[in-house]
């Protein structure tokens, strides 16, 4: 597979001076954009530049300058597709798993929660409205319950996790009401594993569990395991297709994505799992330290080996089809996919 990448890589630059037009993938920091900082470390003459956002604008200010693509929630890039950009079109689907509502002890599910403290974070900014933000709508809609029957404050990930552990009162922090603490916090991977092994060490706080498994409330789906929901994509534009040079640097990326997800998903033992985990930490710092993320590498080699962050790129789209539309419908509200939403493998040949 290696030797197939460099083979693409050289025609490329044989017949082009790739770093002068490199391929722009706008990202926010969340997991999605970790296998493409892996293959950008791997392959340094990979012809793309990783345009690095802080949330939903971020992305809007990233195409309005010129982006190619976007890593993205398959139901954020649904949400963007139908309005900014009506050219962007998913290419596949990569992470599988990640989601939890982290909880105090012996709660497991969103009823058990009523009346409760509930934190949503967004990576560095409050998440209000952003992907984590219609997942979690999503899932009370699924536990037939609305915001309404919680106390929800909106904060940074960093802010959002200092609260829950400090088992301070929710109004301690000036933009949540409450005087009680915080009881729950939606977190994604590698945050969730983080939370997880902090609070079990001693002197850690009150222990936090994976109360509520958001893959598993999303019952019903049968084109995907019950542990798995298809959280994470690919998008380009067609119009960036359109560009032969484009088109073929979008292959190699892809492939070396790919390659990228094989290396993840076979770190076996704890040598190649630090190895990942050390490149993964240094290059969130390196693209997202203005953002002030501090993802420890300890805290990604953890998720690797525990399974719950999860990457996959073994689902074709057309495989899937059925289920992904109506999954991305049902978190995103969009009530019907823009023509041409979903690639074929046509539209990369």
């Amino acid at each position: 597979m290696r030797f197939a990448y460099v083979f693409l890589a050289a025609l490329l630059t044989c017949s082009l001076d790739v770093r002068s037009v490199e391929l722009e993938i706008a990202a926010a920091p969340n997991p999605n954009v970790f296998p493409l900082l892996l293959a950008m470390h791997d392959h340094p003459d990979l012809p793309v530049k990783l345009v690095p956002v802080k949330d939903n604008s971020g992305m809007d200010v990233a195409f309005d300058q010129g982006a190619d693509g976007l890593l993205a929630m398959t139901y954020a890039i649904a949400q963007k597709a139908n309005g900014k950009v009506p050219d962007l079109a998913l290419e596949g689907v990569y992470f599988w798993r990640g989601f939890f509502e982290m909880t105090v002890p012996d709660v497991h599910d969103f009823r058990g929660l009523k009346g409760k403290g509930l934190i949503v974070s967004g990576p560095v900014s409050s998440g209000k409205g952003g992907a984590p933000d219609m997942l979690f709508q999503a899932a009370l809609k699924r536990s037939g319950m609305s915001s309404d029957d919680f106390s929800i404050c909106y904060l940074p990930v960093k802010q959002g996790v200092s609260l829950i552990e400090r088992g301070k009162p929710m109004n301690s922090e000036p933009a949540c009401q409450g005087t009680l603490p915080a009881s729950g916090i939606l977190l994604v991977e590698p945050a969730a594993s983080g939370l997880r092994l902090k609070s079990a060490m001693p002197f850690g706080g009150e222990s936090i569990e994976r109360g509520v498994d958001l893959q598993k409330l999303f019952s019903g789906y049968t084109e995907w395991q019950a542990d798995e929901l298809p959280h994470g994509g690919f998008a380009i534009r067609r119009a960036s297709l359109n560009d032969p040079v484009k088109k073929s640097q979008y292959a190699a990326v892809i492939h070396a994505y790919r390659e990228a997800i094989d290396e993840i998903d076979h770190a076996g033992g704890m040598f190649a799992r630090m190895r990942i985990a050390r490149i993964i930490s240094s290059e969130m710092d390196k693209y997202y330290g203005q953002y002030k993320v501090d993802l420890p590498a300890m805290v990604v080699a953890n998720a690797i080996g525990n399974g719950e962050m999860r990457f996959s790129h073994d689902r074709t789209l057309s495989s899937i089809h059925s289920d992904l539309s109506s999954f991305i419908k049902e978190v995103s509200n969009v009530q019907a996919l823009p023509p041409g939403f979903f690639l074929r493998p046509d539209d990369l040949n």
